[in-house]
């Protein structure tokens, strides 16, 4: 960040996400894609252009992290005529990191028939959590085990567990238990029509409609004022218009395509790959929360649009076990740390 004096001046917070990017490049089990998914579901954005300051949304993309990765500047060095000077700021990555980086960078250039991708497949990577900090863990590969790693003290975050790790299979065991075995009740269809028929479901239809009707309204004026262009105007008002087209959907139409995904999802896990019952569970699950200390699945947070089918009057089941709701938006089974508060 530019500060007052006109130099370059490192936001700590920041500084740390750019680190691990670059170690998480050089380990050598990661692309481009994959920094950028992670790096996406951080707080930190990629610096934009001025000119491309109108669009929607700034993301991380392959090119983004491949420009991050070869900029000189986070040596603490700048360029000026195609000659590397030293900088006025501090660096972020040493000269030992960068240069791995660059050499993983040189050795995936080489092409699809050279490369071979050397990251494994996690099931539950990207949604495995601690349950007392809240932080995501880590997957790695250790003499010959997958393990799920705790490292947010590591990170500065304040958690009560330290530095530990958890053996994946025994993790996903639990989580493959209770998708293979999931039930929902026979009467869910009638049960989730009279949950959307409640005051408070239809009072957020009704602000959702209003804020996209509005936006509508807001885009037509930016467009007339001359303040975005055709084809951005063009594209808003075609998304907003879906989105409200959607809303608009009748409740059996969202009934019907939450609850038999879920019934589908069940009969395809059982025949599915580990890759395929990874996707499978991003696609319902936000996050699976994990108790360190004793290895234990003691939660998972379901996308919102699935929330109401573990929030029926009959129990959804897994198997013998009965999955409950404690807190708004976490579900676990009943037998599991009923002393937990928010699990």
């Amino acid at each position: 960040v530019k500060g007052d004096d006109g130099l370059a001046h490192i936001v700590p917070k920041e500084a740390e996400v750019i680190r691990q990017a670059f170690q998480n490049y050089a380990s050598g089990r990661y692309t481009y894609q994959q920094i950028a998914t992670w790096l996406n579901q951080t707080e930190l954005r990629p610096r934009v252009k001025r000119r491309h300051r109108r669009e929607r949304q700034y993301l991380w993309s392959k090119n983004t992290v491949m420009g991050m990765l070869r900029n000189s500047f986070y040596l603490g060095v700048t360029k000026y005529k195609s000659e590397l000077l030293p900088g006025r700021h501090q660096p972020i990555v040493d000269q030992d990191l960068f240069d791995v980086v660059q050499r993983i960078r040189a050795e995936h250039y080489r092409g699809p028939s050279s490369f071979t991708r050397r990251y494994r497949v996690y099931l539950l990577g990207g949604l495995v959590r601690c349950a007392e900090c809240g932080e995501k863990l880590w997957a790695h590969h250790i003499s010959g085990h997958d393990y799920y790693r705790e490292e947010s003290s590591l990170r500065g975050i304040p958690c009560p567990n330290p530095k530990s790790y958890a053996r994946a299979d025994i993790i996903d065991e639990q989580v493959s238990a209770v998708f293979s075995n999931l039930k929902l009740p026979s009467s869910w269809r009638n049960l989730v029509n009279q949950l959307l028929d409640s005051s408070v479901e239809r009072e957020v239809a009704r602000r959702e409609r209003a804020r996209l009707e509005e936006k509508l309204r807001r885009l037509a004026r930016q467009y007339r004022e001359v303040e975005i262009g055709e084809d951005e105007y063009r594209r808003e008002r075609e998304m907003t218009q879906a989105t409200l087209a959607a809303l608009q959907e009748t409740k059996e139409a969202r009934i019907i395509q939450v609850g038999d995904y879920v019934e589908g999802m069940v009969v395809a896990w059982r025949g599915a790959t580990k890759e395929e019952r990874r996707d499978l569970l991003r696609m319902i699950l936000d996050a699976v929360y994990v108790d360190m200390p004793s290895a234990k699945v003691v939660a998972t947070k379901p996308k919102p649009a699935f929330l109401p089918l573990f929030n029926l009057p009959e129990a959804v089941t897994a198997g013998p076990e009965v999955l409950v709701s404690g807190d708004p938006d976490r579900i676990r089974t009943d037998d599991l740390h009923r002393d937990r508060v928010a699990c």
